[in-house]
């Protein structure tokens, strides 16, 4: 698809009741219980490019911690059919931006909303989950649940420094925690059981 043919296509009818909480939530999970390669990553630049005739939404990132802290990442959402635009939505949708909002009373197109999202997304955290080549991002503040300790209430994301995420987030107990759930690990500052807020 070119960007006139991106331009014009309708939303996605239902998208929105598609990306209820509980359902992202739940594919939050299920990422984080597979195999997925699992990163910190700062989005550097947002950008639109032609591919053979075909429109692709870029991310420019750079990973945050573990081993391949620094690490330049181009990650591309081409456009080829209406079902690679669902998905490109459903991106951003995880990212935090709610496409469906795009414009409210002004009626942006994709394109449009993409300029603006750029505006709101650029210098942002993400939380990457790489499979079979594919890269799922999700908001990082919707993934990394606050929690405090039970007993001396120290936040937990004030208990780790950045370099420490990546083992943290593959310990299989801080992302998608379901309400009323408590965590598994222990306060490094008082070596109590810590639950979420």
């Amino acid at each position: 698809m070119d960007l006139i043919e991106v331009k014009n296509q309708n939303f996605p009818e239902g998208f929105e009741a598609f990306l209820k909480p509980d359902i992202l939530a739940a594919l939050v999970v299920q990422m984080q219980n597979s195999t997925a390669t699992r990163n910190i990553y700062q989005i550097r630049a947002m950008f639109i490019s032609d591919k053979k005739d075909d429109v692709s939404f870029n991310y420019h990132l750079t990973t945050l911690g573990g081993a391949d802290d620094g690490l330049q990442v181009m990650h591309s959402n081409t456009i080829k059919t209406p079902d690679h635009l669902k998905t490109f939505l459903i991106q951003m949708a995880l990212l935090g931006y709610k496409p469906w909002e795009w414009g409210a009373d002004k009626k942006l197109n994709f394109v449009e909303g993409w300029h603006i999202a750029e505006n709101e997304i650029d210098g942002c955290k993400v939380v990457g989950f790489a499979m079979d080549e594919c890269l799922t991002m999700f908001s990082y503040d919707a993934c990394i649940h606050q929690v405090f300790c039970d007993e001396c209430h120290t936040p937990s994301q004030l208990s780790w420094d950045e370099l420490s995420f990546e083992t943290w987030i593959n310990r299989n107990g801080w992302l998608g925690f379901p309400d009323g759930e408590f965590c598994k690990y222990f306060c490094p500052k008082c070596v109590k059981k810590i639950s979420k807020l």
